[in-house]
């Protein structure tokens, strides 16, 4: 289906019939391309899927050049070999697109604003063995649920991807935002890399939330004026690099049972980290103003920069329940309400290890301006 001449509008609402979807293709088999069209008022407005009674869909889907507006579902892809929107605007949309069992799933160059309507996911990779956002703005919403959600039941291998992306203005009633997680924790692989947070609420991990067995990776991203429950920007239990990321203006604002970590909590595999800075980071009633690292974690890092972070119990800029190296770092003007202005070691830690890392102007309530044990 496509344009010709100009733009086709399809409107639900003044349609002759009321149609609930408006390009409806079920068990298509080969390629099917939708571009150059504008939906409006329809319960979907692509529609890929199979039906009961008959054979699945296995071709490849394209969504080029559309504009979905006031749509419950913008695309609904199942079964597909591959999907791709690309330079799709979702406006006031309950998703921009929902794949199910799926081979591929691609979001490039897409608009996604304007809408308290989900109470799943915006975008909603489920079952899918490869997904990835690219080039695409997520706006002004508000979801019960999260805005990006990868939620891997059935495909043995998978790999999900965010990437050069824009999430700006978004309130989330789950946990992260950009969400990433499989049956038993096996074999999911997320990255994140150079893309924005800004002007995120959410719950534990309100920016990303990372359970796997296997490895994934933050990269070249920016997290800025972030609020979670705990992990205030991000909550990772897998085995994860980050790099060459700042974090500015992050809370965890949860009690002090689950609040912890103003930006970061780290836990069940090993962390590693280089060239990270987190500034004005904080955890309102919990231990760790930008990092918290359960006592199943382990970090190694390089190169990092702390500043102004403060915590309402122990641990100013980072507080360490598991093994941790940290080589080459500053923390600067930290502060914390009870023990470790700048770093709380809690007792058990196997091992901590510190190289050239300068602590300065850093202040405790109780014990250790620089830094203290967190009992």
């Amino acid at each position: 289906l496509a344009a010709s001449g100009g733009t086709a509008v399809i409107d639900c609402a003044t349609a002759p019939t009321a149609p609930t979807v408006a390009v409806d293709a079920p068990n298509f088999a080969h390629v099917l391309e939708v571009r150059g069209v504008v939906l409006r008022n329809c319960a979907t407005g692509v529609r890929v899927a199979s039906v009961a009674g008959n054979a699945r869909a296995k071709g490849d889907v394209v969504v080029r050049d559309v504009y979905a507006d006031a749509l419950n579902d913008a695309v609904v892809v199942s079964n597909a070999r591959s999907a791709l929107l690309h330079r799709v605007t979702a406006r006031n949309a309950r998703t921009a697109v929902h794949a199910t069992a799926c081979a591929t799933v691609r979001v490039a160059a897409c608009d996604v604003r304007d809408s308290t309507k989900s109470t799943t996911a915006f975008v909603y990779a489920k079952d899918t063995t490869r997904a990835h956002v690219y080039n695409t703005r997520l706006a002004d919403l508000r979801t019960s649920g999260l805005t990006v959600s990868f939620d891997n039941r059935a495909a043995a291998v998978s790999s999900f991807n965010v990437s050069h992306s824009l999430v700006t203005r978004v309130r989330c009633g789950g946990n992260g935002c950009v969400s990433s997680r499989q049956a038993n924790g096996d074999t999911a692989v997320a990255n994140v890399y150079n893309t924005t947070f800004d002007g995120i609420d959410g719950q534990w991990g309100a920016a990303f939330k990372y359970h796997s067995r296997n490895a994934g990776t933050v990269s070249r991203c920016r997290f800025y004026n972030v609020r979670g429950q705990g992990g205030g920007a991000i909550w990772v239990h897998a085995k994860v690099h980050l790099e060459h990321t700042e974090f500015v203006n992050v809370t965890s604002s949860r009690n002090a049972a689950d609040g912890k970590g103003g930006a970061l909590v780290l836990g069940d595999r090993p962390t590693t980290m280089h060239n990270c800075t987190f500034i004005n980071c904080r955890a309102v009633h919990a231990g760790g103003g930008a990092i918290h690292v359960e006592s199943d974690g382990e970090l190694k890092a390089t190169d990092l920069y702390f500043r102004n972070c403060t915590t309402g119990a122990s641990g100013g800029a980072l507080e360490l329940l598991a093994t941790t190296d940290i080589t080459n770092a500053t923390i600067h003007a930290c502060a914390a309400a009870r023990h470790g202005g700048g770093v709380a070691v809690a007792a058990g830690s196997q091992r901590v290890s510190f190289t050239n890392v300068t602590v300065e102007n850093c202040t405790a309530a109780v014990v250790g301006g620089g830094g203290g044990g967190s009992g």
